[in-house]
């Protein structure tokens, strides 16, 4: 279910997991292309302090709705692990 993906996730970040759980992310976004797979694989990404790795994707913004606490979670998470490559991400007005 969609939730426990997001779950799953925020979870892996909260324990500090995040860089154990992101090849187990990495391969389920091979075979799932879903909007929620994305998502808490770009949660886990920025938890590992690998947020080089979803800028591509933010890039692209049909891939990501501005939702401003998805996002928020994002730069919180980028920002717990030291990771300064989202930092000039911007949070819609």
């Amino acid at each position: 279910p969609v939730t426990a993906v997001m779950d799953l996730a925020r979870l892996l970040v909260a324990t500090g997991s995040a860089d154990k759980g992101l090849p187990f992310f990495e391969e389920l976004r091979t075979r799932d292309a879903s909007e929620e797979v994305f998502r808490g694989w770009a949660l886990v990404a920025a938890g590992a302090g690998a947020g080089s790795r979803i800028l591509p994707w933010l890039k692209d913004f049909n891939a990501v709705p501005a939702e401003e606490p998805f996002l928020a979670d994002l730069l919180y998470y980028a920002q717990k692990a030291n990771d300064v490559s989202l930092s000039l991400l911007r949070l819609p007005a």
